[in-house]
């Protein structure tokens, strides 16, 4: 009896153990709260931007001081919150750390400061008003008329100072046009890239380096081969129309002998 109580004990004293440990590790580990970046702003101020590292996320706070005294005149804030993820694609490599490290816009006129992502600079994620020790954060929730009435004052006082930019709150209506808009331009990019690669006369293969994967392949009785080349993906088609005319996304190629011999142009409306 003695030798199955000792190993009842002994198990019970690991598990106490390895509680106290993970105990001890969310009270000194979890909240890793560092200091990222820190900018000096006119009339004495100074605006420093911490990281918190969670399960899942990066917690984005600001804090606002008096250089010399260092007296706090805004204490650390949650403005936005940035999931562990990292993607790469032919021309950029989109971390958590990259992204939160944000670009400061310092209106000379108005005073107002307002961040953004380095990788999307159009997109502002935080404004301050040092002058007047107020922010307005556009990520937060359930915010109210008050709120949205600043933040609008702030951002069209910003614009001002910075009108050959085109800022937007995030989770605006404003925010999602211009979301579409970029994904237009960017959109006709491609096709424009792709499209003169694709001329009657040009190899099959110099097309397929620059473009997208065919959909479909499929040889004729004639020996013409059809290629079917777009973006099927679901993110393009919320596009639709602008200004009532179709976007081009692809086209269907004949091939005879590698070489392009004919080109029917797609739509997004067309499937």
């Amino acid at each position: 009896m003695k030798q199955p109580l000792r190993r009842v004990l002994i198990l019970a004293g690991a598990a106490l153990l390895l509680i106290v440990g993970f105990v001890v590790y969310l009270v000194f580990c979890a909240d890793d709260t560092k200091k990222t970046q820190s900018i000096e702003l006119p009339e004495g101020r100074v605006l420093n931007i911490y990281l918190t590292s969670e399960w899942e996320f990066y917690d984005c706070k600001f804090e606002l001081l008096e250089a010399r005294s260092k007296k706090v005149l805004m204490p650390q804030t949650r403005f936005h919150w940035e999931r562990y993820f990292t993607f790469e694609s032919a021309i950029l490599k989109s971390t958590p750390e990259s992204r939160t490290k944000f670009a400061f816009l310092v209106g000379a006129k108005s005073g107002v400061v307002g961040l953004v992502s380095p990788e999307d600079a159009e997109h502002v994620l935080l404004l301050v008003n040092p002058a007047k020790s107020n922010f307005f954060a556009p990520t937060s929730i359930g915010l109210s008329e008050e709120d949205k009435k600043l933040g609008d004052e702030l951002l069209a006082a910003l614009k001002t100072d910075f009108p050959d930019k085109a800022l937007v709150l995030s989770g605006t209506r404003e925010d999602v046009l211009l979301k579409r808009q970029r994904d237009i331009e960017r959109l006709r990019q491609n096709f424009a890239r792709m499209d003169a690669a694709s001329q009657l006369g040009s190899k099959f293969s110099d097309v397929l380096e620059v473009s997208w994967e065919p959909t479909t392949i499929v040889t004729n009785d004639n020996g013409i081969i059809e290629a079917r080349i777009c973006d099927d993906q679901p993110s393009i088609t919320w596009l639709g129309l602008i200004k009532d005319i179709p976007l081009t996304n692809g086209f269907v190629l004949q091939v005879s002998n590698g070489i392009v011999v004919g080109k029917n142009y797609l739509s997004i409306t067309e499937y």
